[in-house]
């Protein structure tokens, strides 16, 4: 219960750090998204199934404030904790190098989907070859500077997770041995 309450005050916290500071610190226009970074981190540190659910609340909780359909980063959010899940398992939790690495690669890959999912309507419309032109004109002035621009958040992020949430069993109360965390 403690652990499920942690977690809401950390998207409470990313979400009020999003939607009010994150604008001061806007280049060219493109901010860090706090949420993609929070969902790769609890999927990095604590496995697929948290990492999906943490992503299916955090991309509601995104969905909330954007003009898309209502379950659409719900189900990329959910997408991307599962994979970022999947990659608990073969790497080390606590290295902070493989979590900024993750961190772009993940963000592009979050970025890449929403750009698909929220274009499917104009894709029939357009026609193939203006889609990828417009895609490479996303990732060139946005997703990839979005997803440089979010890996110092996710080593924030990361570092805070670790103090708070690594080490607590399922009723949130510390584990004496941390073995493997």
């Amino acid at each position: 219960m403690k652990k499920i309450l942690i977690y809401a005050v950390f998207i409470l916290l990313i979400t009020l750090v999003q939607t009010n500071l994150i604008d001061a610190i806007a280049i060219f226009g493109v901010k860090p998204n706090l949420f993609i970074v929070f969902i790769i981190v609890v999927g990095l540190t604590n496995g697929s199934e948290t990492g999906a659910v943490v992503g299916f609340v955090t991309g509601l909780v995104m969905d909330s404030y954007s003009p898309t359909p209502v379950g659409v980063y719900a189900l990329i959010g959910l997408l991307l904790g599962v994979l970022s899940g999947f990659s608990n398992r073969n790497f080390f939790r606590d290295n902070y190098i493989l979590t900024m690495a993750f961190a772009f690669i993940y963000t592009v890959v979050f970025e890449t989907v929403a750009y698909f999912a929220l274009i499917s309507g104009l894709f029939w419309a357009d026609g193939v070859g203006s889609v990828f032109v417009n895609l490479l004109y996303a990732y060139r002035n946005f997703i990839l500077i979005e997803a440089i621009y979010s890996i110092p958040f996710a080593l924030i992020i990361h570092l805070l997770s670790f103090k708070f949430l690594v080490g607590l069993d399922k009723e949130g109360r510390r584990l004496k041995y941390r073995r493997g965390y």
